[in-house]
């Protein structure tokens, strides 16, 4: 089957839904677009997480052009740059989000990023992916913050709040401290008991918090897309796929977006480091998935990555097995096309190559040659030296 362009861009409150509208479709006359996933409140725009109210200006603002778009044939989907949030930036929780922030191994927090076992959050996000559910997006994104490492200055990750500590107290019929807890999960040698039943903790929470999730998109006819950050942090958080995959599906084929190159030029030797990241998550891909990596471009247009290397980018994602492309082309910041009008002709002179690599490497191929041995437990299993990570 043919290749399927998603654009990722966003367009704030403060812009005007008419001349927003005429440049989208403008666009799409030209370049051969199959969706747009617009963000709400990334980057520059993000302050934290917002209130209903301005979440339902997003919305309001939005709809004249997601209209528009499905008038014109084009699908839209929808990435909220905030569910715990990656890191806290001088961010702080606004008036009346007296929530648990997330704490690290070592104690430390990291206000505004949220513990997702919160109740009171929860109850918040819920509501926001009901508004969400409403406004016919084929994707809601569910970001790769809602992960156990990698949250600013977290040490190796969280959460260690008492939220999770009288979770876990409760499962292992103890009353440990934070401190005991880390210190028998991270035990040099041969592992203590205490972190399978972490691990377990771990996952169990998150995908009955993210079951729930889907089910409020379902709702909708909404699908709930998953992002994802690199399989060797995965594992060391010992994510077991296959329930993952069936939280995300909930009995369809799961959406995925799996972590692939980088954001700007590189030099060719790093297109292996690409390609392994591909295959890993083949590797633990169910049959039947919708798959499409992230065509990275950060700070936007060929000044920061070649038309040449996206090409490459694009290509290299087909013949490793990806059904779609999510493209970073155009900024977070909402300025015009027509800045740079040569991104549109590229994806328009794209287009054939993309589709031929789609329908000659289908997802059904496998790769072969020189592997390395892995399992998805390993996380549980593996022996510290130092006891520090």
């Amino acid at each position: 089957m043919p290749g399927y362009f998603t654009l990722r861009m966003q367009f704030g409150p403060h812009q005007d839904p008419d001349f927003v509208t005429e440049q989208l479709l403008e666009l799409v006359r030209v370049a051969p677009v199959d969706e747009v996933m617009f963000f709400f409140f990334a980057e520059e725009q993000n302050d934290g997480h917002d209130t209903l109210e301005r979440i339902q200006q997003w919305i309001d603002c939005s709809r004249p052009y997601r209209r528009a778009l499905k008038e014109a044939g084009v699908e839209t989907s929808l990435n909220p740059w905030h569910s715990v949030l990656h890191c806290g930036r001088h961010r702080t929780f606004k008036p009346g989000q007296k929530w648990t922030p997330m704490v690290g191994s070592k104690g430390a927090e990291e206000p505004p990023v949220v513990c997702f076992l919160d109740p009171d959050w929860q109850k918040y996000f819920f509501e926001t992916l009901r508004m969400y559910a409403g406004e016919g997006f084929r994707v809601v994104w569910i970001d790769d913050d809602i992960r156990y490492h990698n949250h600013g200055d977290l040490h190796w990750g969280g959460c260690f709040c008492p939220l999770h500590v009288a979770e876990f107290n409760h499962r292992a019929h103890t009353n440990a401290a934070r401190e005991e807890i880390v210190n028998a999960c991270l035990q040099p040698g041969t592992p203590h008991p205490w972190r399978e039943i972490w691990m377990e903790m771990w996952q169990e929470t998150i995908l009955s918090f993210l079951n729930d999730c889907r089910l409020i998109l379902e709702k909708g006819n909404t699908k709930m897309g998953l992002m994802s950050s690199a399989m060797e942090a995965h594992g060391a958080e010992g994510r077991r796929w296959e329930e993952w995959w069936d939280v995300f599906g909930g009995g369809r084929p799961p959406v995925h977006r799996p972590h692939f190159w980088g954001y700007e030029n590189a030099l060719g030797t790093t297109l292996i480091n690409a390609v392994a990241m591909l295959d890993q998550n083949r590797s633990i891909h169910p049959n039947e998935i919708e798959s499409g990596p992230e065509i990275e471009n950060f700070t936007y247009g060929q000044w920061r990555k070649s038309f040449r290397q996206i090409a490459a980018q694009m290509s290299v994602a087909h013949i490793l097995g990806s059904t779609n492309l999510n493209i970073s082309l155009f900024d977070f910041m909402g300025n015009w096309f027509d800045d740079e009008p040569e991104r549109a002709v590229f994806l328009k002179n794209i287009r054939p190559n993309m589709d031929w690599l789609a329908d000659t490497f289908p997802m059904t191929m496998k790769s072969v040659g020189v592997g390395v041995p892995w399992h998805q437990d390993m996380g549980r299993a593996t022996h510290t030296t130092k006891g520090e990570s």
